[in-house]
């Protein structure tokens, strides 16, 4: 998240998310100018004999360029990360099964099935590569699998059960990855489907040479289905072959097409299904229903008929064009330049009455509200003690932290930024560098992810630090994206169980989790305000599901009322012509009424960007603006004035203050003064106007005197 209303950031604060915006030797040398300036101002002005000037130029280039290596060697050391970390002695075996694959360069080793190599580490490394190169598996030792019995079919119970026995058959102790596909029935012209589709995984423990353990992969009948947004509108199952196919990370996703007896398969005859509004998936809290038509439609320089087709990959697939200048509709021009930026948020209702606000005759605080469920009748006395002013504070004053409100005995508490590790923007903060997401993927292993999850909770409890923006979810659909080492990968479903896993790690320890970038997020450069066009199928499909998967399956032990994922970062970006903190289908409809969330929406850094509609964003189900200077300008009349307004503040206050009271915010003690963050704006802006006019006073006439102004002895 990049901060575009701080256009300076001096190299002696560590390193920030600033430096997306402008980077540090830039900074370096507008500092590195004014202080030679200086010295050169203490020089004196030029002389009128030749050979002093010279003197004096070359005393001002010898001392300028020390101070400016200095101040350039300053940055680079701020821009490091220097450490180091001690490994034991000990033997250690693994696997790395990657999250998609990667292509082999090395020809002699192109074409061959494994390839058994000794190293300087004293022990085989299998690479498993096909036919085209491609590498797909790399460990110490190889595995057999095997049925356990034989999979089976729940009809009641809606599951499909795979009990896979595997076999160390190598000569060193490791683990390996048990992957689980499905291919599903396909009719040209019918819903879209992939050939095969990752349904399921499991690790197994470290299994000695010979040694053998049963991984049981579960999958649930409605995961399978594939959503129609052409015909019926909802997700369908279609009737007919399910194929599974189970592998060790010798194939992956073409597991079907194996030929050496290395992977599993077993069909089943499924019946079909609609879920609809009367028969919602299992997992959902209302039916997943067309939400984004107008986002299907496009943006009128191309329809939802111009969307690629297995039945016709030929003739759909897109072709790239290097001049390509695309126009949008009249109409959709019109709606993104509306009142509202383009946000897509329903009618005010009419006939809602203005909320209590400002009522301190019952003494509830939030103290008090631990442990109770949000319907609770106890947290309408605590809303209504807010005023309009501390509701506009408690949600658009949410930088890198949120705040104190004195009337509900509420602390301020510590929201940072993490994915990778604990920095912070505020106070200079940077603990621990974990591994990239990617890497956390490649494992294939839930537990060490929780694992790694538990520990960065701990982490932050020593800095009492209550909030953590990530992990960050967005696929890798194009090598070229510029946060892919913090996303996890292209696969859906393995980002999504990967990121629980960690999220619920988080918050074992009270840590309130804010999964980021919501949604469809694909570059870095020039994302904010980026209007993104797709299909509801792909975004639902492929986009959506690791924020859902994590949603649903994330974990908050620390609470007995708060389950799931206890946040969510939206993007810079937007779906169609809506910002995506303002866009009602999926900040509420999706993200609560389908999913069940019940934890906080916070922007990503908020800036004075025209997309960035506060009135719309609140009524969308945006809680807290991730903005440091406060909420000023934020809203206006028609939130702070109106009952509807009104009534969007508190329910967004509601969220916020549900996940605070249930987390280890109620036991903060420290707040962040946010108001420095203005002092090294007002810094850079004075020395760069000096470095300006010291150059035209000092600079430019010892270099370019005027004529006939020096004396020759």
């Amino acid at each position: 998240m990049a901060i575009p209303f701080v256009p300076f950031c001096p190299p002696f604060v560590p390193a920030c998310e600033i430096c997306v915006e402008l980077p540090r030797p830039l900074v370096a040398f507008f500092l590195s100018a004014g202080a030679i300036l200086c010295i050169m101002a203490k020089q004196g002005a030029p002389t009128t004999h030749t050979r002093h000037v010279r003197r004096n130029i070359m005393q001002i280039v010898k001392k300028g360029t020390a101070l400016l290596l200095a101040v350039l060697l300053l940055c680079a050391l701020t821009l490091s990360g220097c450490g180091a970390a001690k490994i034991e002695a000990g033997d250690y075996t693994g696997s790395v099964r990657f999250n998609h694959p990667m292509e082999l360069e090395s020809a002699g080793m192109d074409g061959t099935a494994t390839v058994e190599t000794v190293e300087d580490w004293g022990m085989d490394v299998v690479i498993t590569v096909d036919e085209d190169g491609i590498i797909w598996n790399i460990s110490y030792t190889t595995f057999s699998q095997e049925w356990d019995g034989g999979p089976t079919y729940d009809e009641a119970a809606g599951t499909l059960t795979f009990p896979v026995k595997v076999t160390n058959t190598g000569s060193v102790a490791s683990k390996t990855v048990v992957e689980l596909y499905c291919e599903q029935p396909y009719t040209a012209g019918g819903v879209e489907k992939a050939k095969v589709v990752l349904v399921g995984y499991d690790k197994t423990s470290t299994l000695e040479p010979g040694a053998s353990e049963t991984v049981t992969i579960t999958v649930n009948k409605d995961e399978l289905a594939s959503y129609d947004y052409k015909n019926e509108g909802c997700y369908v199952l279609d009737a007919g072959s399910y194929t599974f196919y189970s592998e060790l990370g010798a194939n992956g996703s073409q597991c079907w097409a194996a030929q050496d007896g290395s992977v599993l398969s077993q069909s089943f005859e499924l019946a079909g299904e609609v879920y609809d509004e009367s028969n919602p998936r299992s997992t959902d809290q209302v039916a997943a229903v067309n939400q984004f038509d107008d986002v299907t439609a496009g943006d009128g320089s191309y329809s939802a008929d111009d969307y690629m087709t297995r039945a016709d990959f030929a003739g759909t697939f897109p072709v790239a064009n290097l001049e390509r200048s695309a126009t949008a509709s009249d109409e959709v021009m019109a709606t993104i330049l509306d009142a509202n930026r383009g946000a897509q948020i329903p009618e005010d209702d009419a006939t809602l009455t203005m909320p209590v606000t400002g009522d301190t005759s019952i003494a509830t605080y939030c103290e008090d509200l631990v442990g109770l469920p949000c319907d609770d009748p106890k947290w309408d006395e605590l809303l209504n003690r807010l005023t309009v002013d501390e509701m506009v504070t408690l949600t658009g004053a949410c930088g890198w932290q949120n705040p104190s409100i004195a009337s509900i005995k509420k602390k301020a508490c510590i929201d940072m930024d993490g994915a990778e590790g604990l920095h912070d923007l505020v106070n200079g903060t940077s603990l621990n560098m974990y591994n990239s997401s990617v890497v956390t993927a490649s494992t294939w292993n839930t537990d060490l992810a929780y694992a790694m999850g538990s520990v960065y909770g701990d982490e932050c409890t020593t800095q009492n630090v209550t909030g953590m923006y990530g992990f960050s979810m967005n696929t890798h659909r194009s090598p070229f994206g510029g946060r892919n080492f913090e996303y996890y990968s292209e696969d859906g479903l393995l980002a999504g169980y990967t990121a629980a896993a960690q999220t619920s790690g988080l918050q074992s320890k009270g840590i309130a989790v804010y999964t980021k970038h919501f949604a469809v997020n694909d570059q870095e450069t020039n994302r904010a305000g980026v209007h993104t066009w797709l299909n509801e199928q792909a975004m639902r499909e492929i986009y959506l599901r690791p924020y859902e998967i994590c949603v649903k399956n994330s974990t908050f032990e620390y609470s007995d009322v708060l389950t799931g994922a206890s946040g969510i970062m939206t993007a810079y970006s937007a779906i169609g012509t809506s910002w995506t903190s303002a866009s009602y289908a999926l900040c509420t409809t999706v993200l609560r009424d389908e999913w069940g969330f019940m934890g906080r929406v916070i922007t990503d850094a908020a800036g004075t960007d025209g997309y960035n509609v506060g009135n719309a964003a609140v009524r969308a189900g945006t809680d807290m603006f991730l903005c440091p200077t406060g909420a000023a300008g934020r809203y206006t009349e028609l939130t702070t004035g109106t009952a509807a307004g009104v009534a969007a503040l508190r329910e967004a206050c509601k969220h916020q203050l549900f996940v605070y009271v249930n987390s280890a915010g109620i036991g903060s003690t420290t707040q962040y003064n946010t108001a420095w963050v203005a002092i090294p704006v007002a810094v850079s802006v004075v020395l760069l106007l000096v470095c300006v006019v010291l150059f035209f006073k000092l600079v430019k006439p010892a270099f370019f005197p005027k004529k006939n102004s020096l004396t020759v002895e």
